[in-house]
């Protein structure tokens, strides 16, 4: 069953804090997933204090002093 007397104008009304709340918090995620993606690329996959690293050009393992 539904009610009766719907309006719709003023239900839109009743919900405009709640709809924007949703919308500036789903906004504020996008930003910290986008932050996260560009952070994640930033750090890439160097390796930290490695004591052998490898030629790109050859392959070969050269020592790092």
């Amino acid at each position: 069953m539904s009610a009766p007397d719907t309006n719709t104008q003023t239900e839109l009304h009743r919900h405009k804090p709640v709809i924007s709340m949703l919308r500036a918090v789903m906004a504020f995620a996008a930003v910290l997933f986008l932050g996260l993606i560009i952070w994640t690329f930033a750090k890439g996959q160097e390796p930290r204090d490695a004591a052998v690293k490898i030629d790109g050009r050859t392959g070969a393992e050269v020592v790092v002093e």
